[in-house]
């Protein structure tokens, strides 16, 4: 999505990193770091509220 301008790239980068993190809770490929659970879902859910923005302004371009 960065690549069609629809999400700017530093969120694209981002969205990348989280696709990456579920792909090992969904496997469970590693240990979990609850630690990094824990950052995960306090701090980067304004990134998920960022690519909803992104991706309306997209639509509504």
């Amino acid at each position: 999505m960065g690549e069609q301008d629809i999400l700017d790239k530093t969120l694209s980068r981002k969205m990348q990193e989280m696709a990456k993190f579920r792909k090992v809770l969904v496997h469970l490929y590693i240990n979990i770091e609850n630690e990094r659970l824990f950052q995960l879902m306090e701090k980067e859910t304004d990134d998920f509220k960022e690519f909803i923005r992104q991706i309306l302004d997209y639509l509504n371009r």
